[in-house]
């Protein structure tokens, strides 16, 4: 149940890249300070959570086999700066050993990578049922 929780949370960061990029991993951070954050807080609140060296739940390599295959369905838009007021988590997703800010807007349905200014919707609310069960199941 854990794995495939797993792999549906990664399907869904999935979505941040573009074909030509491969997912290594995801690291999301287990606690956030609350703020009215904006793109560039949350983008500049990730690296100082990354700095201090706090707690996260990281996703393998290993767990994102075959995640790569459906990058080339997705097709992100692009996020002009903006107030987020649904933010719940923050993480990295690396790519080809870059690392890319990201975030979660969970009660929208909306991921964001706030390194590249792109953002997916999870339209379906299956979807965001899904993304929500795999968040709990990794204990965040």
């Amino acid at each position: 149940m854990l794995l495939r929780s797993v792999l549906s949370f990664a399907v869904a960061m999935g979505a941040l890249a573009t074909s030509a990029q491969v997912i290594d991993s995801v690291r999301i951070f287990k606690a956030i300070p609350k703020a009215g954050y904006t793109t560039s807080l949350a983008e500049t609140t990730a690296w100082k959570l990354h700095r201090s060296g706090a707690a996260y739940v990281s996703i393998g390599a290993s767990d994102l086999q075959g995640l790569n295959q459906q990058l080339e369905k997705s097709h992100p838009a692009k996020h002009a700066h903006a107030l987020l007021p649904q933010l719940t988590h923050l993480g990295f997703v690396y790519m080809d050993r870059a690392a890319h800010v990201f975030c979660l807007a969970d009660e929208e349905g909306l991921i964001i990578d706030l390194t590249a200014r792109r953002q997916f919707r999870l339209e379906d609310w299956t979807d965001r049922v899904k993304l929500r069960a795999a968040l709990v199941a990794l204990g965040l």
